[in-house]
């Protein structure tokens, strides 16, 4: 008896710090997000040191961005606040020309996640008229990847200046899960047509059996080089490859096939064990590449929620095996530096991590997106702990004593400086996986819903026919 009873206030006292840390987070949050409205809130981020504002869009994209969080933290006063405005701000007709991938992921995503939640009929019909503004990036090339650039009034679509004759591939991989989405949602199968298509073709670009170079021909979608990652440039392809099957149901089965060769060849070629630290590295050719962006740590989250999508036993343990040594290594890019902070990038030789260059902490979500995973598949409260010293070290260190959070140089330091931008994905990501990872798993629950790359969480859905069955032409 004196055994259960002890075990009993155990449970109640870590259910009331679970509560005072969820509670802290969205105190973060109205922080962030208020600041941003009173300040920038007819623009689309802030520099909450210098109290300006910066403008991608002209769409108010940290309220775009942060909507689904707020709905989800219960905060429907500023959620139905943001439908208002949008109601009368959302200008489609700018002569402005923006990124199609951060349109898609940050704008698309949190207009159709926060009509899934809300079921507000508003937001699909802008997220309807957004897409229909990105269409004409999809006709510049016959290969019918994406240019990376277009107007949002006149429909004139480009490349980069720097990059005429290829794509990046997280540019060209990063759009099914919004575009297969919105089709099923409005019954018009173009979206996913036009995206589905992209990895139909997807093998043109491999160069080597499931691994796929960071640029593609434009032209014809044959590969632009041979260096493949998870870092920056080739990161979300893999995860869109995953979840977009995922989120159609699991019942596009080549698209199934297709990320089961990509998710056997990255631990096959790409993961390294070095003394007690298991990554993935880059691959140059034939020669591994050390060096591991913070970008890339979203990978351990994606094989954790693939091992319970795994059909052989043994291979769902070694994913899970490598979810775990990996957010261990992502874990310590914050835990090993002086601030708690982690930098851009570090670099790995003989066992030890070197922190050396891009020592910058952008406010990113990857580590945090990876041991929300991680502790919704284990239950282990030591990835609670960890996210939490996350946390903490963001308010020490990120916090403006005026109001809102600011990216930081110098990680290595005690008292890192001030960059002075407050990014959407914050809010958008950041913030929601924090609240999430000291959540019941009953919010959003993942046997329901698959979170696209800027977190934005898209429930799953079984297509019909039409919208699977690809025009050859």
């Amino acid at each position: 008896m004196p055994v259960k009873s002890a075990v009993v206030v155990d449970e109640g006292v870590e259910a009331v710090k679970t509560l005072r840390r969820r509670q802290a987070i969205i105190d973060a949050f109205k922080d962030a997000y208020g600041t941003y409205v009173s300040l920038c809130g007819d623009h689309d981020e802030i520099h909450p040191v210098a109290k300006t504002c910066t403008d991608w869009f002209r769409l108010g994209l940290t309220r775009v961005d942060a909507m689904d969080t707020m709905y989800l933290m219960g905060l429907r006063e500023e959620f139905q606040d943001a439908v208002q405005w949008l109601d009368t701000h959302f200008n489609l007709d700018q002569d402005v020309e923006f990124s199609v991938f951060e349109a898609i992921i940050r704008i698309l995503g949190g207009l159709l996640s926060a009509y899934d939640l809300s079921k507000e009929p508003s937001l699909l019909a802008k997220a309807k008229g957004f897409a229909d503004r990105l269409m004409p990036a999809f006709s510049l090339w016959p290969s019918g990847l994406p240019a990376p650039v277009v107007n949002m009034k006149t429909g004139r679509a480009h490349a980069h200046s720097w990059q005429l004759s290829s794509v990046m591939l997280a540019e060209i991989g990063t759009l099914q899960m919004e575009f297969v989405y919105l089709s099923h949602a409005t019954n018009d199968t173009k979206y996913a047509h036009t995206a589905l298509k992209i990895f139909k073709n997807l093998k043109k670009a491999a160069v080597a059996p499931g691994l796929y170079p960071t640029h593609v021909k434009a032209q014809d979608g044959t590969p632009g080089n041979a260096y493949v990652t998870l870092n920056a440039l080739g990161d979300s392809l893999y995860e869109y490859l995953f979840k977009t099957w995922l989120l159609m149901d699991k019942k596009v089965a080549w698209l199934g096939e297709l990320w089961e060769e990509a998710a056997t060849a990255i631990l096959e070629r790409l993961r390294v064990k070095d003394g007690d630290l298991v990554y993935v590295a880059s691959l140059s050719g034939n020669a591994l590449v050390h060096t591991v962006d913070h970008l890339a740590c979203f990978a351990a989250g994606m094989y954790a929620l693939a091992a319970n999508h795994t059909d052989s036993r043994q291979e769902a343990e070694r994913r899970m095996e490598f979810a775990r040594d990996f957010t261990f290594f992502c874990h310590n890019m914050y835990h090993k530096t002086t601030s708690g902070l982690s930098p851009e990038l570090v670099t790995v030789a003989a066992g030890e991590m070197q922190f050396k260059n891009h020592l910058n902490y952008l406010l990113r979500p990857e580590t945090l997106e990876s041991l929300f995973y991680l502790f919704r598949a284990t239950g282990n409260p030591m990835y609670r702990d960890w996210a939490w010293e996350i946390f903490e070290a963001t308010q020490k260190h990120c916090k403006v004593p005026s109001g809102g959070y600011t990216i930081v140089n110098n990680v290595m330091s005690e008292h890192p400086n001030s960059a002075d931008l407050q990014p959407s994905w914050f809010l958008a990501e950041s913030l929601k996986y924090l609240f999430l990872t000291f959540s019941d798993p009953t919010v959003v629950p993942l046997d329901k819903y698959v979170f696209n790359t800027e977190a934005h969480p898209l429930r799953i859905f079984t297509p019909r026919a039409a919208e699977i069955d690809i025009p050859s032409s």
